[in-house]
């Protein structure tokens, strides 16, 4: 059996920062007989302001078969309100180009908003929004929805509980196809006769 020789080294870098802005960075390299079959950084950095709270992020992974970018950012432009967005590109087993997921999320007590999006520079997969309004005795929301698959559609729920009348109603659109559902219960009270 011929004698083998093996040539293997594996380096792990990590700094970090903690003054000012804080920065974190790992670096991962597998070595073997000269050859780098796995390779693996990650970054984050807290850039926030008094006034912006604001993280970013990236991760990057190189193996023979998967080659995987991706970068991350949160922010909370005010206490109620968060923003994310995530980039993804992979290639080899999988071919991916600037994929972005963007999402949003506020909160204003009892109004709540959200928004979705995933694209690419060329095509829209979804985009999809919500607002809802809670009240002590009531529910509201409307939402639209569109993705690659199918035409928009908007909806629109409302629920509401009085002190003898509950209601619901329902609405759906799409394109000119359109439906709704409307339901009310009343309550009476009933006179009652005792006899004597």
């Amino acid at each position: 059996m011929p004698e083998r020789q093996a040539n293997y080294r594996t380096e792990l870098v990590h700094t970090c920062r903690m003054q000012g802005r804080r920065e974190s960075n790992t670096q991962v390299k597998v070595l073997y007989n000269d050859k780098t079959p796995f390779l693996a950084g990650l970054q984050w950095k807290d850039s926030s302001k008094p006034s912006l709270k604001k993280w970013e992020g990236s991760l990057n992974l190189d193996t023979p078969w998967l080659y995987l970018q991706t970068s991350h950012k949160l922010n909370q432009p005010h206490s109620r309100a968060y923003q994310s967005t995530v980039e993804i590109t992979a290639a080899k087993a999988i071919s991916v180009k600037k994929l972005v997921l963007y999402t949003y999320y506020k909160d204003k007590g009892n109004k709540k908003e959200g928004r979705i999006h995933v694209h690419t520079p060329t095509t829209t997969y979804l985009k999809a929004s919500a607002v809802g309004h809670v009240g002590e005795n009531f529910f509201r929301s409307h939402s639209e929805m569109v993705s690659r698959w199918n035409l928009p559609i908007k909806n629109a729920l409302s629920v509401e509980s009085k002190e003898k009348v509950k209601s619901l109603y329902f609405w759906i659109k799409q394109q000119k196809k359109e439906f709704n559902f409307t339901a009310n219960y009343a309550s009476r009270e009933q006179v009652r006769f005792r006899t004597l």
